[in-house]
């Protein structure tokens, strides 16, 4: 049994380099894929001088006297920029004319002459007020995302305001999933007082539909490793397998010693983690392809634990994308940490006058309620002792 930092740098070691083909992606099918060429700006934004509100541009020569000032024309967004040769009326977002120094809102001027105004009291006058100056955002060929940046709907906009219609994304690897289990049945079936819904097949699913990557196959198996056999020699012609089920010490786990018998090379077996355990990472390398393999325990919250705390890296690494961070915070509340092994627990954050991270009431590693409602999981350490922080890592990995 190894401790989970290094057992995740072996599968972080594992990852194939560079093996990801690309494609451009419509924009808006985009949101959870990964950049595979670095973003860049295509012009100055903004890029013009832009008016931020409606108002008036002026020089600040034109204000020298108290006598009223007479407007020229008036200019909507949209419209060509021209230099100034005298105060324009303008429209949010329209170009102030070159030479303008600054413009006034509306609000502080009387208008009640028609095209000639005069400052109210109220009026402020200083160069650059309300101007977005051009470049003032982004310049031509500026950095705005470095390749392996995961797309996220905050970042939809600026695409398509820089002409990012098919962004470059990095071919999604290729996702079988293979539960196990003589009492596992169909979400849709009703089961029998000792039969359970395959709730796992579902979590892992939901999971790399947030990550935007399609499932190529999924399968369900028995605890017999005969019958099992051909249809996992079948699921290795992918990218990344994930079993639940069958990977502990009982008589049906049937799991790893099938996978040994097709060439499947065990890197580890067993993190000191709670739940989660039995894990089991391996790989198999075929005409310089390697297939990657994880096999979780059948428990449902260590299937949920496992895949941010492995899966939501690999894919990472993968696409040549930096990991997610993990915060530190104080723990609000009570905690037992376990001797034995670093345990994970559902957290929810707690602001106010003393913010930090509070262990959400359990019935134990098998409790598959206790994460609704959750921020995140707390790592809760061996050697955790009451004033330490503890690691946090938000669900949905954060940045």
């Amino acid at each position: 049994m190894i401790e989970y930092d290094e057992a995740l740098r072996l599968v972080l070691e594992a990852v194939p380099a560079n093996a990801l083909a690309t494609e451009r992606v419509p924009l808006l099918d985009a949101i959870g894929r990964f950049t595979a060429s670095p973003v860049v700006s295509d012009r100055s934004y903004p890029p013009f001088d832009r008016a931020t509100m409606d108002g008036y541009a002026v020089r600040l020569s034109d204000l020298d006297s108290d006598r009223p000032i007479a407007i020229s024309a008036t200019i909507f967004a949209g419209d060509a920029q021209r230099s100034y040769d005298a105060p324009v009326r303008l429209m949010t977002g329209a170009a102030v004319p070159i030479g303008a120094d600054c413009v006034i809102p509306r609000e502080e001027v009387d208008e009640s002459q028609g095209e000639v105004i005069s400052l109210t009291p109220k009026a402020r006058v200083s160069a650059g007020r309300n101007i977005a100056r051009c470049g003032e955002d982004l310049k031509p060929g500026e950095l705005i995302f470095p390749a392996g940046t995961q797309i996220d709907g905050t970042m939809i906009g600026l695409l398509a305001a820089i002409g990012e219609s098919h962004p470059l994304c990095s071919v999604s690897p290729r996702i079988t999933i293979v539960s196990t289990g003589n009492e596992i049945v169909s979400i849709d079936d009703k089961p029998q007082p000792t039969q359970i819904r395959n709730s796992n097949a579902a979590t892992v699913q939901a999971f790399f539909k947030r990550m935007n990557v399609p499932v190529q196959r999924t399968e369900h198996l028995r605890d017999d490793a005969a019958s099992a056999t051909p249809v996992l020699e079948e699921c290795l012609h992918t990218d990344l397998l994930i079993l639940s089920g069958g990977v502990s010490a009982g008589d049906a786990d049937f799991v790893p010693g099938v996978l040994h018998a097709l060439g499947v090379q065990q890197i580890f077996h067993g993190v000191a983690i709670k739940p989660g355990k039995p894990i089991w990472f391996g790989y198999r390398d075929v005409d310089r392809h390697r297939t990657l393999v994880f096999a979780l325990p059948g428990n449902p919250v260590a299937v949920q634990v496992a895949l941010p705390l492995f899966i939501e890296p690999l894919l990472r690494r993968w696409h040549g994308s930096p990991l997610s961070s993990n915060l530190y915070l104080p723990l609000v509340g009570e905690a037992r940490p376990d001797t034995r092994r670093m345990q994970i627990l559902p957290g929810r954050l707690i602001s106010g006058p003393h913010p930090g991270v509070e262990i959400l009431k359990t019935n134990g590693s098998g409790d598959i309620r206790a994460s609704v409602g959750s921020d995140g999981l707390v790592f809760l350490e061996r050697s955790w002792a009451p004033g330490d922080t503890v690691r946090f890592r938000l669900h949905g990995g954060g940045r």
